[in-house]
């Protein structure tokens, strides 16, 4: 009988997920037994460490499971539940009898266990439920970054954390690695929504006083053939970047150079002349990387909509324009140009050398790319925001792991995730070559390691540069069916944006009326099937909506509509003033 439901489960989990079941088919029960209770319920013996542990209650393990769901329910509302240990899955099934409309995140740390639950009871009570997410593993990494993916989906953080009794014993240091990645995915994800919701504003107003430069502006795209084939040094402001000044100053003229965020400031004060300046970022402070530049003034500019918009009047080079976001995608649409793939990382530098990458540069070569910090430093000497960190390594957020050359560095989660960024670029570019110049960074993988200063004096001076981007911008400014379209976009632009605001506070004002609340719902349904005809909603604000879900979450449904009507009223609010005094006054708003 027990093989017979074992392998009716096994089948189960085969066609539900091979990966579970080849990890599963191979698990032996060396330290784990099933016994029966004084009161006949199945139960589970664990031994660890010479000790043995009954993982549910050795006398009513039913009685213990109601106990601890009713707990769990019984003072506050949650919208996940996190359950360390299945054990049987007695208090899962008695938390769902008490709830069955939140979601339930799953962790069994132990192999042995998990097969003796398959080889006991039926196991579609845990895969047959969509608001059961199960994870079988003891790395606090990997069930982190499920745990990421769940709070993500359900864009809530009202959550009530259960571990059985026996668990604490048995996995406390992996419970508590476990806890603390959670506590940071917590934060961050309560950082990146309301960071997020704060930006927009300096956004949608950085989108409008963009518009300003479209009669300067190329897609970036049109570089593609010229840039085939050519090598390209990425230049990002790390540390390292201090052993390679000297080179990169006899390369002028002769690689094509691409300078990425704090990195211009450092090649400004160096006095080395370099190709391109790659910017993305939405706030004012963006504007001191160029502060009292000279040299590099007439630098071509890779740029996104959402660059604060006062950037542009101070570089006199060609500009062209990526796709980061949807408003980039609206203006490549608007002038029928095919677009590269939208991509954003973490980094400005991501997001340059993906674009590198789509026009063909190779090889491509990082410098300053070092994801850690070495000999103390933040950034390489000369960047506006250098600084000595020396004195911070000591606490939490900082991880000591060792750079390419085997010595001990401290780097974050932030660098790291900027690191696995390039990592996925590099890895989705199989046809280009990738050379790792960092002298003191981390190891990059898809990434060849060298000496860059050696590479360069071998391979890179006696090339010739060969192409005038001035020309390729001019060529696509020029043409007379682009000149055109420029004030079409705009006033399309401004049009839409107006019958946006007109929309959002006749819904508004009706909410806040005496109208009862079916009339409100009939108009409020009339009223979105207006706005989701208009392409500056459907295609550039409503995609950000969902970050409210989190924020409103627990209000009425009048509530949280209100709440959205005003919200795209602040950003069209924002975006009318913009056109009224950036782009047609001339002044900032």
């Amino acid at each position: 009988m027990i093989k017979t439901l074992y392998e009716k489960n096994m089948k189960f989990i085969k066609k539900l997920n091979y990966q579970l079941y080849e990890k599963i088919i191979n698990v032996k029960l060396k330290t784990v037994k099933k016994i029966i209770t004084k009161n006949n319920y199945k139960n589970i013996v664990k031994t660890n460490n010479g000790n043995e542990f009954i993982i549910h209650s050795q006398y009513n393990p039913k009685y213990e499971a109601k106990f601890i769901a009713k707990d769990v329910f019984e003072n506050s509302k949650y919208d996940i539940v996190f359950l360390f240990g299945l054990g049987f899955g007695y208090e899962l099934k008695e938390m769902i009898k008490l709830n069955s409309n939140i979601r339930y995140f799953i962790v069994e740390p132990d192999e042995e266990i998990f097969k003796l639950l398959i080889q006991t009871y039926d196991i579609k009570f845990l895969f047959d439920n969509m608001n059961i997410h199960f994870i079988l593993g003891k790395n606090p990494e990997d069930i982190g970054d499920f745990y990421e993916k769940v709070i993500g989906f359900e864009k809530s953080i009202n959550i009530k954390f259960v571990i059985l009794p026996s668990y604490q014993i048995i996995y406390e240091d992996l419970i508590n690695d476990t806890f603390s990645i959670i506590k940071e995915k917590i934060n961050i994800f309560r950082v990146n929504i309301n960071t997020r919701i704060m930006s927009r504003r300096q956004w949608v107003q950085n989108y409008i006083g963009n518009l300003k430069y479209l009669d300067s502006m190329c897609p970036v795209v049109k570089l593609k053939t010229s840039f085939a084939g050519k090598p390209a040094i990425l230049v990002s402001a790390g540390p390292s970047l201090d052993y390679n000044i000297e080179t990169l100053r006899k390369l002028q003229g002769r690689v094509l150079i691409a300078a990425a965020g704090s990195a211009i400031s450092v090649l400004e004060k160096k006095g080395i002349k370099f190709d391109i300046a790659c910017m993305i970022d939405g706030w004012e402070n963006e504007f001191k990387l160029i502060k009292d530049i000279k040299l590099n003034k007439d630098v071509s500019l890779f740029y996104s909509s959402m660059l604060y918009y006062k950037i542009s009047d101070e570089l006199t080079g060609p500009k062209f324009l990526l796709n980061i976001n949807n408003f980039d995608s609206k203006i490549y649409d608007e002038f029928k140009e095919k677009s590269f793939s939208k991509f954003s990382g973490p980094s400005v530098a991501n997001s340059l050398a993906y674009n590198l990458s789509e026009l063909g540069c190779n090889p491509i070569i990082f410098l300053g790319q070092d994801f850690c910090y070495n000999s103390g430093k933040n950034y390489a000497n000369g960047a506006t925001y250098e600084r000595d960190m020396s004195k911070e390594f000591n606490t939490e957020n900082y991880i000591k792991l060792t750079n390419k050359k085997d010595e001990y560095v401290y780097t974050t989660r932030v660098f790291l995730a900027m690191k696995s960024s390039m990592e996925f670029c590099i890895k989705i570019h199989p046809n280009i070559k990738y050379l790792n110049g960092t002298e003191n960074g981390l190891s990059i993988e898809g990434a060849v390691d060298i000496d860059f200063n050696k590479y360069a004096d071998e391979k890179l001076m006696d090339s010739e540069y060969t192409f005038n981007l001035k020309h390729i911008s001019n060529k696509f400014i020029n043409d007379s069916k682009n000149s055109k379209k420029i004030n079409y976009i705009i006033k399309k632009f401004e049009d839409e944006n107006l019958n946006l605001i007109k929309l959002c506070k006749e819904a508004i004002s009706f909410i806040e009326s005496d109208a009862n609340d079916k009339e409100k719902c009939n108009l409020i349904e009339k009223i979105e099937n207006k706005i989701n005809k208009i392409a500056l909603f459907k295609d550039i604000l409503k995609p950000d909506l969902v970050n409210l879900d989190y924020i409103y979450k627990n209000k009425t449904y009048l509530e949280k509509t209100k709440q959205k009507f005003s919200y795209i009223l602040d950003e069209c609010l924002i975006m009318d003033n913009a056109f009224t005094y950036i782009l047609k006054g001339g002044n900032a708003g």
